[in-house]
């Protein structure tokens, strides 16, 4: 008989570890992080203190600035509006006792009774958010002798009625455009008047007499 061959050995395959195939994550993850270099780093500590307390004070006041800012916005507007509505309203009170036609009395005093009752509303707001009062002498700001001259000039030429209701279509005109303005930048709660106002002065537009 012929000497038997030994039986090979196959190799037996060794136990791989479970997390062996996902060793590339665990090392990337145990990665240290990188940081950014801090700029103030080579400076003197004391430096780097009055660097870091400026910044601070800069960022405070900058939102002091815009909050500020934000506040005292509405009552400029406000009160420009009301310097506007002002004139409107002493130029309208001439025409109630110098225009000629009755008709043209009628308009000044729709005029006047409605302005009127707008700036009533919109000075309470004014002053309820700026508190303070407002003086005649502000009010009066935008109070022009020009608008006094071409009237009594009208007077003593006949036509007092026609330059009147120039003037106050042409100064309605500008007062529906200043709230429509002020409208968009308008707060929540002072909104609501503005589009009353706008409207009541739409309607005093549409009069025949200013078309």
């Amino acid at each position: 008989m012929p000497p038997q061959q030994p039986t090979p050995q196959v190799p037996i395959p060794q136990p791989t570890s479970p997390t062996a195939n996902y060793a590339f994550i665990v090392n990337s993850q145990q990665q240290p992080k990188r940081r950014f270099p801090n700029p103030l780093a080579k400076l003197p500590k004391i430096l780097q203190i009055a660097i870091s307390a400026l910044i601070v004070i800069l960022i405070v006041v900058g939102g002091f600035v815009i909050i500020n800012g934000k506040k005292n916005s509405a009552p400029v507007n406000s009160l420009a509006l009301l310097q506007q509505q002002q004139e409107i309203t002493r130029v309208s009170s001439l025409a109630v006792t110098d225009a000629t036609d009755q008709a043209t009395k009628d308009v000044a005093e729709t005029a006047l009774s409605t302005i009127k009752s707008q700036q009533v509303t919109l000075q309470n707001i004014y002053t309820g958010s700026s508190k303070k009062k407002l003086s005649t002498k502000v009010l009066d700001a935008k109070k022009d002798s020009a608008t006094d001259d071409s009237l009594t000039s009208a007077k003593q030429n006949n036509n007092y009625d026609s330059v009147f209701l120039k003037y106050l279509k042409n100064n309605l005109g500008s007062y529906q455009s200043a709230l429509s303005t002020a409208y968009k930048g308008a707060s929540t709660k002072t909104k609501p008047s503005l589009a009353e106002a706008y409207d009541s002065n739409t309607v005093l537009l549409t009069s025949t007499l200013l078309k």
